[in-house]
């Protein structure tokens, strides 16, 4: 807010007129020295408070996601990044963590497009079979990795003598994507790029969203349907990209993102409360699996595979995209990835991206395990609830948690597993002992405490804005995965 108390950016301009309240007003006497003086009981008009906005925003995992961003953001010597959460049912985002440089005063997940590479590859999936000119069976040549498109080369990153239809997108095949891209018209690759929501405004609650650039067929060159395909020549938003695959993860319905949950009087009493609110149907529901499908083939086998969690199954796509300064494409890169879990039916939908990270910038490598060990925080919070209905993992992995073979010595509460081994929490030992012995935090920061808490599985109650002077349960008491830990 302004010094005057008035909204400047972000909910606090949006919603100022709500939010202020009216100022009350009072007759004081004056002297000749200016001294001013209370005149009892001539008030003229009692202050009357604004109303109260509730935010979809969930503090442990918003705290989650700025911690995940800070580490990583440190370790890759990074320009800026995003880890956006979102509610794949109801388009409320859960965590909202952006960063560009020191003193941003907006969110550059809303305000900052870029051209987001193979990320964009799913729609053009759904797009084909929308049409049905494409099998996910189907074959194509990919040239052993490189297409000659008119004056221009486009390459892969690595090299195939041919793909199935869904393995171009698994293993992010740009020349896969760019021979398939001349299946559609220009105006029906256009048509489905747009009711995806890019180079349209989302409609969140935040005043100064981008709407990024999507060209119409007129303006396109004969370049630009390969282009497209593989995720260049329009401009997107990190919050666009995740609503559009917030659209996959929802049976083909693209949902309205939301910040504000509800809006209540100065008493408390209900005045507004957002429902989820569909935009469109983009594709049939069909369509939508078939696409979820192969984005849990891209997690399993293909290029997120750092993504991957053992104990329930994740869908999603990896994406490196060059950097534009001047109108020139430079040797910075933008990684990201865009997905959502369970897989089979999605609670989260999820994005990460890191700008200009140094040395590896490849989004599989970049990107995918900062979603790994978000998801892993951010579900152990959640406890048993979010246990996946069917989990489906490739044979070649071995299963941990509920649904872990007779024989391999897990027991206890629901497990998240990363990678090939299980997470240290919980510890079972030769008795059974699921519960765990609280470490001292005290003196620690508070984001450093809250983020060990939460790797460990457990629930946080903050109630310092400093360092950790007192905790409950002591240091050295033993707690289940769960537990809440106050810490002051």
């Amino acid at each position: 807010v302004s010094s005057e108390g008035v909204g400047a950016t972000g909910i606090e301009l949006y919603l100022d007129s709500l939010l202020r309240g009216t100022p009350g007003a009072a007759l004081t006497r004056r002297d000749a020295l200016g001294e001013t003086y209370w005149i009892p009981g001539a008030q003229l008009a009692e202050p009357r408070p604004g109303h109260q906005v509730f935010l979809t925003i969930d503090a442990e995992l918003q705290a989650i996601a700025e911690n995940a961003l800070d580490r990583a953001l440190l370790e890759m010597g990074a320009a800026g990044g995003d880890i956006l959460l979102m509610d794949a049912k109801t388009g409320e985002l859960l965590a909202v963590a952006s960063r560009r440089g020191e003193g941003d005063a907006g969110i550059p997940a809303f305000t900052d497009p870029y051209e987001p590479g193979s990320t964009l590859k799913p729609f053009l999936l759904a797009g084909l079979l929308s049409e049905g000119v494409v099998r996910l069976d189907e074959r194509i040549d990919v040239e052993n990795g490189v297409l000659r498109d008119g004056s221009r080369v486009i390459r892969d990153v690595h090299k195939y003598d041919s793909l199935t239809v869904a393995e171009v997108v698994a293993f992010s095949s740009n020349v896969g994507a760019a021979k398939l891209s001349r299946r559609l018209s220009p105006s029906e690759q256009y048509s489905y790029l747009r009711n995806f929501g890019f180079g349209l405004p989302t409609g969140l609650e935040y005043p100064a969203e981008a709407t990024g650039l999507l060209r119409r067929p007129s303006q396109w060159s004969g370049f630009s349907q390969a282009s497209l395909a593989i995720g260049y020549e329009l401009s997107v938003t990190s919050l666009q990209l995740l609503s559009a695959y917030g659209a996959l993860a929802n049976d083909g319905v693209l949902i309205r993102p939301r910040l504000v949950r509800e809006i209540r009087d100065p008493l408390g009493r209900l005045v507004y409360r957002a429902d989820p609110e569909p935009i469109r149907r983009v594709v049939d529901s069909k369509v939508a699996r078939q696409v979820a499908e192969v984005l849990t083939l891209a997690v399993t086998d293909g290029t997120g595979t750092k993504a991957a969690l053992e104990s329930l199954p994740v869908a999603g796509k990896t994406g490196t995209a060059k950097l534009v300064s001047d109108g020139r494409y430079e040797r910075r890169y933008a990684s990201s990835f865009v997905g959502f879990t369970p897989a089979d039916d999605p609670e989260f939908v999820l994005l990460t991206k890191v700008e200009d990270p140094q040395g590896r910038y490849y989004g599989g490598t970049v990107a995918a395990p900062i979603i790994q060990g978000t998801l892993q925080a951010a579900l152990a919070t959640r406890g048993v609830a979010i246990e996946p209905r069917s989990a489906v993992m490739p044979a070649r992995r071995r299963a941990w948690g509920p649904r872990a073979v007779a024989g391999e010595g897990q027991s206890g509460p629901f497990i998240f597993a990363l990678g090939r081994e299980p997470t240290p929490w919980p510890d079972p030992d030769r008795r059974g002992e699921t519960s765990r012995m609280l470490p001292d935090l005290r003196g620690l920061p508070v984001r450093a405490a809250a983020a060990r808490l939460h790797e460990l599985g457990l629930r946080v109650e903050l109630m310092a804005s400093d360092r950790i002077v007192t905790q409950h349960p002591a240091p050295g008491s033993r707690v289940t995965r769960g537990a809440t830990v106050v810490l002051r």
